[in-house]
């Protein structure tokens, strides 16, 4: 049988690591902004704006999640469409992952009812403009787990919570520099791994406490709590 505190190792990792948000590859795709995008039906291109408004709308056949970039429904000039069935590529839900933020989103415009819009398929299709905001791309247990594993490598306070002030985020940037990592688009995924393996040089307390939270973070996202 396979030692749980492995297992931890391994979870966590994965836990981490789904967190990702993948940064559209390098196409030589040019960038347009969302009002431009209805000059470009049919072309494959990258189109830039922030999302104003955003809702998933279940009770729609093919729940469908819209994402509607520069000015709110019914008034914006274009609209990211994820279908239910793309949903589960996501890290966490589109229309909360994405909700205020300045994206690029790459693919086919096409037109629906006359508005220019994007049908995403695949979560590395969107990329986030500012790939550093690193606790606005992580779900908040994400964000309690990875301030608590920062907190025992000795770069942040610790608690058990999610609240991502100025110390933590200096924390965070401290280990990035001890490790190496400098910037770049897979910014947000360097640190994870790095921070997935630094659990092996932790001691068997400090696994079990993570372990403990790592479980709760698991039963309140089950039970919606």
């Amino acid at each position: 049988m396979r030692d749980p505190l492995e297992l931890f190792r391994w979870g966590t990792a994965a836990a981490l690591l789904a967190v990702t948000v993948v940064a559209v590859s390098a196409d030589e795709l040019p960038v347009v902004s969302a009002t431009d995008a209805g000059s470009h039906v049919g072309e494959r291109v990258i189109v830039e704006g922030r999302v104003a408004s955003a809702a998933f709308l279940s009770h729609l056949r093919g729940e469908p999640t819209f994402l509607n970039l520069d000015r709110p429904y019914p008034n914006q000039p274009f609209t990211v469409v994820i279908w239910g069935q793309y949903r589960s590529g996501f890290a966490r839900a589109p229309h909360e992952l994405f909700r205020d933020e300045t994206i690029r989103v790459t693919g086919t415009v096409k037109l629906y009812r006359d508005r220019p819009q994007i049908e995403v398929t695949e979560a590395d299709q969107i990329e986030l403009v500012d790939p550093g905001a690193d606790a606005r791309q992580l779900g908040r247990e994400e964000r309690r787990l990875v301030k608590e594993l920062l907190a025992q490598l000795g770069y942040a306070r610790g608690g058990g919570d999610s609240d991502w002030d100025d110390a933590t985020a200096d924390g965070l940037a401290r280990f990035r520099a001890d490790r190496g990592i400098g910037e770049g688009s897979d910014l947000l995924p360097r640190t994870l791994r790095a921070l997935a393996e630094s659990v092996d040089g932790l001691s068997a307390e400090q696994r079990a406490t993570l372990l403990r939270l790592w479980l709760l973070n698991v039963a309140q996202r089950e039970t919606g709590g």
